[in-house]
C-alpha cells in the first residue's frame, strides 16, 4: 500500500504536467500565427474593426497624343498594365506588382483603382494622398486618381473608425528598356591578325595570324586578362575560319588541305586522311555529342565533294544527298568558304541541323541563301531558303539568341523566327554600340549567361582589329 501511495501522485502530477505543456504550446502557436512577419492578413475581433484592403487593381486608358506608331505602343502597353496583378502586403502595408510594367509606360491620363474589403463591412473611408495634393482626400472609391507621380498613399479606416491601414501604393514600371542590347568594351587582344576565337569550357583561345606565324592568346571569360600562349605544330598557312571545336578537341586545315588537330589547343599535330579538304563546313549534332559529326567538303578531280568524319583522321566521302546517289557532288550556289556556321542541338531530331548563312560557293559567287544540314544514314539531307535578299557573302556569323537566329553583317543584325526562312532587320536599339568599328570576319560567341562577345575582325578598308566587346538585351540580365 505504501507503493501505492507514492506512485499515485507521482502519475497525476506528470499528467497534470503534459496537459499544461499542451496548452502553452497550443497559445504559444497561436501567438506565431497571429505575429507571423510573413502573413499578409491580421485578425480581427470584429469585422466591423476590419480596415484591410482584400484585393486592388487598376484600369487605365493610353495616351492619344503623338503619331500613329506612339500610339500603337502605348495601346500595346495598357493592354498589359490592365492586365498587371497586384500583391498586398499586409505586415508591411505596402501594395506593389511583383511583375514590372512595361518600359516606357506612363500613367499620364488618370487610373481608376478597384479596391475589395471585407465583405461584410466594406470600408470606412479612404484618403488617398498623392504629390499634388499632400493634405489628401477622402476618395469615393469611383472617381479616377492621377498615378503619374509617386509616392501615393491609401490611408483605410475600419467601418468603426477605430483602426485605420495606410497603404503605399508601388507601382513598378521597367527602368531600362528589355530590348535594349546594352554594349561595354573589354579589353583588347594583344595584337591583331586574322584570327578566330573559340570557347573550351569558360575559357577563350584566339588563334591570330602574325608575322609569319601562328599566336595563341587565351583568357578566361569571368575575367578577361589576355595571356599570349606558345602554339606548336601550325602555321601561317592555317585557315583561321576552318577552326573548329568538337567535344573538346580543337580541329582545323590549311592552305594546302591537310588536316590537324589537338586535345589542349596548344599541341597540334597533322592528320593523314587521304583527302584534299578545302574548308570545314561545321558541326551537325547527333543524338549524343559521340553522334556529333563534322561536314566538310574536299577536292577531287577538280570537282567539290561532301565529306563527314568524327575525329578528322578518317573523312567519309557522302555518296548519297537527299536520298540520290547520283547528284552527291557539292551543288551549285552552295557556300565552300566564308560560311557563318551554327549548330542546332536539339531532343528533336528534326531539329538538329547546321544551319549555314552566306559564304562563297565555289566560282566565287557571294551566298544570301540559308542551307540546313542534316545526318542521315548513308549521307545528308541538305535544303536550302532562298528568299533573304538582306545579307549575303562571306565574313558573317550566324548564333542562337532569344529563341531566334541572328546573322550580324557589317555591323547590323538581322533576325529569323524561321530557321532562316524569312528574315527582318533588328530595330536600331539591338545593334552594335555605335563606337564599334564596322567590321566583318568577326568571331563572335554567345556565352550561358546570355552575353554576346565580339573578336576582332577586318575593317571596311582591310585594317585586321583586335578590339573585344560585350553585349546582352537587358531584360535576358539575370
Amino acid at each position: 500500500m505504501h507503493i501505492d501511495t507514492v506512485k499515485k501522485p507521482y502519475k497525476i502530477t506528470m499528467k497534470l504536467k503534459y496537459i499544461t505543456y499542451l496548452i502553452c504550446g497550443f497559445l504559444l502557436s497561436l501567438s506565431f500565427m497571429s505575429c507571423d512577419s510573413g502573413s499578409n492578413s491580421y485578425n480581427y475581433e470584429n469585422t466591423n474593426k476590419d480596415p484591410q484592403i482584400y484585393s486592388f487593381s487598376i484600369a487605365g486608358s493610353p495616351d492619344q497624343t503623338g503619331d500613329s506608331i506612339a500610339k500603337v505602343r502605348d495601346k500595346e502597353r495598357f493592354e498589359i498594365v490592365n492586365k498587371t496583378k497586384f500583391a498586398i502586403d499586409q505586415v508591411r502595408e505596402r501594395i506593389y506588382n511583383p511583375d514590372s510594367m512595361p518600359y516606357g509606360t506612363v500613367l499620364k491620363n488618370k487610373v481608376l483603382p478597384t479596391l475589395s474589403f471585407n465583405p461584410s463591412y466594406g470600408a470606412g473611408t479612404v484618403e488617398v494622398t498623392i504629390p499634388d495634393s499632400l493634405s489628401g482626400f477622402i476618395w469615393n472609391q469611383t472617381d479616377s486618381i492621377d498615378f503619374s507621380k509617386q509616392p501615393i498613399t491609401f490611408k483605410v479606416s475600419s467601418p468603426d473608425g477605430l483602426n485605420q491601414k495606410v497603404y503605399n501604393i508601388d507601382i513598378r514600371i521597367h527602368k531600362i528598356d528589355p530590348d535594349t542590347l546594352t554594349w561595354a568594351q573589354m579589353p583588347s587582344l594583344p595584337a591583331a591578325g586574322q584570327s578566330k576565337t573559340l570557347l573550351a569550357g569558360d575559357k577563350f583561345y584566339t588563334y591570330s595570324i602574325q608575322g609569319g606565324g601562328v599566336s595563341l592568346y587565351t583568357t578566361f571569360l569571368t575575367s578577361i586578362n589576355w595571356t599570349s600562349e606558345s602554339v606548336a605544330g601550325l602555321n601561317q598557312d592555317i585557315l583561321t575560319e576552318s577552326l573548329f571545336l568538337m567535344n573538346s578537341v580543337f580541329y582545323a586545315i590549311d592552305k594546302n588541305g591537310l588536316s590537324y588537330k589537338s586535345t589542349d589547343g596548344k599541341t597540334w599535330a597533322a592528320v593523314s586522311n587521304g583527302k584534299y579538304v578545302v574548308s570545314v563546313l561545321g558541326i551537325v549534332p547527333g543524338v549524343g555529342r559521340a553522334d556529333d559529326i563534322l561536314v566538310v567538303i574536299f577536292e577531287e578531280d577538280g570537282k567539290y565533294y561532301f565529306g563527314k568524319t568524327k575525329d578528322m583522321s578518317t573523312v567519309e566521302a557522302v555518296t548519297n544527298v537527299n536520298g540520290s546517289s547520283v547528284s552527291y557532288e557539292v551543288p551549285s550556289g552552295f557556300p565552300v568558304t566564308g560560311v557563318a556556321s551554327l549548330p542546332s542541338y536539339s531532343d528533336n531530331k528534326n531539329f538538329r541541323m547546321l544551319i549555314l548563312s552566306g559564304g562563297l560557293d565555289n566560282s566565287g559567287k557571294e551566298i544570301s541563301d540559308t542551307w540546313v544540314v542534316r545526318n542521315a544514314e548513308g549521307g545528308l539531307e541538305i535544303s536550302s531558303f532562298i528568299r533573304n535578299i538582306l545579307y549575303k557573302g562571306p565574313g558573317l556569323s550566324n548564333f542562337f539568341y532569344d529563341e531566334q537566329i541572328y546573322v550580324l553583317a557589317q555591323n547590323k543584325f538581322y533576325i529569323s523566327k524561321t530557321w532562316g526562312d524569312i528574315w527582318f532587320a533588328a530595330p536600331n536599339k539591338q545593334m552594335l554600340d555605335p563606337d564599334m568599328t564596322v567590321r566583318s570576319g568577326q568571331s563572335l560567341i554567345v556565352d550561358t549567361e546570355n552575353n554576346i562577345w565580339i573578336f576582332g575582325g577586318i575593317s571596311e578598308n582591310g585594317t585586321y582589329l583586335n578590339d573585344v566587346w560585350k553585349g546582352r538585351l537587358n531584360r535576358l540580365i539575370p
